[in-house]
């Protein structure tokens, strides 16, 4: 699998499969020791890992981050010691097999780029790299547990009830369009499984002025926050019933609403779990009067309640 692979990679500073286009350039004196992808920087492998701006984008929609580590990413040797320290933290194992899948990724994209003349989006990246984690980690469960046909099948039962229950953040979106039109109020109450409140967003955007158009871009502005958090299981909650039918069908009823669609479906695959649920109005009581406050304001406000 994924982590096994890349760690043939690891001590890339010695001499990866396909080298860098510095270290050609500083053996050979050949070709130009610039990254062929972004022309901004000198093609090494901390630049192919962290500095190039199309890692930038697949390290921003990934779902584990190290910032604690951006000191250390002028040398792939000392950040990936640095990384290997976090074993001991909570899930730190599972983290760092993840980021070893990310790296992987990045260094394959590269090699698209530079032999295959083939450019990935980032978060199809982060989709294939937490895709094949996930089987790793599948694979190794299923490993060390005896397995009869009777057996396999409840603990997938019990498996997908758990997965549903823990950590799900439910996701209630309601938008106010300003009486002369211009102006969208967008409330989002975000509450964990149990019905505990973990947050209030109130966000001011421009109107379209159609309202499914509104609800979809509320919906895409919510999952990208939803992202920088790092929640992984997450149910967005509208009372849009067309806006819903749309996201389960992956289907626009107009360019615009077609793009917008497209771009939610692509973030919801970043999410371990993601789902569309219609809820009546009169149940969302609070994230309605969220976004009515919010077209009283200019910028966008944000209240945390505990550790989300």
């Amino acid at each position: 699998m994924a982590p096994v692979r890349f760690y043939a990679l690891v001590d890339f500073a010695r001499e990866p499969v396909k080298p860098a286009r510095e270290s050609i350039f500083r053996r050979t004196k050949q070709g130009s020791p610039f990254c062929s992808r972004c022309g901004d920087g000198i093609e090494t492998v901390e630049h192919i890992l962290f500095h190039c701006q199309q890692a930038q984008k697949v390290w921003k929609l990934a779902p584990v981050q190290w910032d604690g580590l951006q000191n250390q990413t002028g040398c792939f040797k000392q950040w990936w010691t640095a990384l290997v320290q976090a074993r001991s933290r909570k899930g730190g194992r599972q983290h760092i097999a993840l980021t070893a899948n990310i790296l992987w990724q990045l260094w394959k994209d590269r090699n698209d780029m530079e032999f295959e003349r083939k450019e990935r989006d980032g978060w199809k990246s982060v989709r294939k790299a937490s895709t094949e984690w996930m089987e790793y980690e599948e694979a190794g469960i299923k490993k060390k547990e005896k397995s009869t046909p009777e057996t396999d099948k409840a603990r997938e039962s019990s498996r997908e009830e758990g997965r549903v229950e823990e950590g799900l953040m439910e996701l209630q979106i309601a938008t106010k369009k300003s009486a002369e039109g211009r102006k969208l109020g967008i409330g989002v109450v975000a509450r964990q499984a149990g019905g505990r409140i973990r947050a209030e967003w109130k966000l001011v955007e421009r109107s379209s002025g159609r309202e499914i158009q509104d609800e979809a871009e509320a919906v895409r502005l919510v999952l990208l926050k939803a992202r920088q958090l790092s929640w992984q299981r997450i149910k967005i909650i509208n009372a849009n019933k067309q806006l819903i039918a749309l996201l389960k069908s992956g289907k626009g009823d107009n360019p615009n609403t077609a793009t917008l669609v497209e771009d939610i479906q692509a973030l919801a695959n970043l999410f371990q779990m993601c789902s569309f649920e219609e809820r009546t109005s009169c149940n969302m009581t609070l994230c309605n009067h969220i976004c009515h406050y919010a077209l009283s304001i200019c910028r966008d406000e944000e209240r945390f309640f505990g550790s989300p």
